[in-house]
């Protein structure tokens, strides 16, 4: 054809790992997990399960590294809601190991319980269209213009063994783009 062969490139790079240790019921959440810097693992690596996301690679030693799950209020995870393709952010500010909440979404959008959350891909730490979890409530709100948007996470952090560290091949190079933007 006139445009010539498309190259997909390749993004991301799969490895897994076994959870050796897990909270579900504190205030901040860890997972720790039997792989470390002698396997590759770097800080800032996305972590998923076979349903979905996990969280985020926070501390990294020699042969074990820390987990910041989505079970913690220091996890905020860009995120689209579909199918209207709206981007927010999730969080967690419960003491729920199941659920979390989509912010940032403006109230006068239609959402509507069973909708999907999806990793929104702006992050250069998640690849794109990752599951994050279902809508199961929706609350407006009258001194705000977003809406409450209630989550049921696709992981089931409380039967977690294998995870899959998710590396971006070009995350430095993307990252110094942004870096430099940033300094106009």
């Amino acid at each position: 054809n006139a445009y010539g062969k498309m190259v997909v490139k390749r993004m991301y790079d799969y490895m897994s790992a076994n959870v050796i240790y897990l909270t579900t019921k504190n205030t901040h959440n860890m997972i720790v997990i039997d792989k470390g810097f002698k396997n590759g693992v770097t800080n800032d690596m996305a972590v998923l399960s076979p349903q979905g996301v996990v969280g985020v690679v926070k501390d990294v030693s020699a042969h074990f590294s820390s987990i910041i799950p989505l079970l913690n209020p220091n996890s905020r995870i860009s995120a689209k809601i579909m199918p209207i393709n709206q981007i927010g952010t999730v969080v967690w500010e419960d003491n729920d190991p199941e659920m979390g909440f989509l912010i940032d979404i403006p109230q006068h959008l239609t959402v509507n319980i069973g909708d999907s959350i999806f990793t929104s891909g702006f992050s250069n730490v998640f690849p794109a269209n990752i599951l994050i979890g279902t809508v199961v409530k929706k609350i407006n709100n009258d001194k705000n213009t977003f809406l409450t948007i209630k989550v049921k996470f696709a992981t089931n952090f409380n039967h977690l063994n294998t995870v899959y560290l998710v590396s971006n091949i070009y995350k430095s190079e993307i990252d110094s783009l942004k870096k430099n933007f940033k300094n106009e």
